[in-house]
């Protein structure tokens, strides 16, 4: 219904997809806006680790957004089209990173972070990629995609960093442990 609209020349439903895009894209900058300022007023581990739960939040997101896009795509009888496929994988992955991230911070095992770090680069290039040759507007892709995918690069930067990090504490603790709780957990053990 919406495709026969035509508005000053664009189709409506190219416009309204353009809006939807855009609104979730403000909505994630100002997630990673609260994550970095909440993280700035407190010590730098801290920063560090509120920053990657937030940066996963954007990484969940992403790949609902992904999802919601294949959902629009499979109702409007697109669904033979080879994107399709490759719009639901990629959002399908990005959920699957997500929960290997959560599952990195709360474990604090230095592999996963790793495995997490290395599967999102992969995944943000993939979708670049498929940004660039398969949608239909390369502006809308550098609008879109471009800020989401710093992001994420700041996600596998810290990840790496978090990774680094647990090799220099004692096997005892945990990377949950603020410094102060770290210093009383170490005399308990002496």
């Amino acid at each position: 219904m919406l495709d026969d609209v035509k508005v000053c020349g664009h189709n409506a439903c190219d416009d309204f997809r353009m809006l939807y895009k855009l609104v979730l894209l403000v909505q994630q900058e100002l997630i990673i806006s609260m994550a970095l300022v909440v993280g700035l007023t407190t010590k730098p581990t801290l920063c560090k680790k509120i920053t990657f739960l937030f940066i996963n939040i954007i990484v969940l997101l992403t790949g609902l957004l992904w999802l919601s896009y294949g959902s629009y795509m499979l109702h409007r009888v697109e669904s033979r089209n080879v994107a399709f496929g490759t719009v639901v994988a990629i959002g399908i992955l990005y959920v699957i990173v997500t929960i290997g991230g959560f599952l990195a911070f709360f474990k604090n095992k230095k592999i996963l972070f790793y495995i997490y770090s290395i599967l999102l680069l992969a995944l943000v290039l993939w979708q670049v990629i498929f940004g660039l040759f398969s949608l239909e507007s390369t502006l809308l892709v550098f609008i879109v995609l471009l800020p989401l995918t710093v992001i994420k690069i700041l996600g596998v930067v810290f990840g790496f960093q978090l990774a680094n990090e647990i090799v220099s504490l004692p096997p005892h603790l945990t990377y949950a442990q603020l410094p102060s709780e770290s210093a009383s957990a170490c005399d308990s053990h002496k």
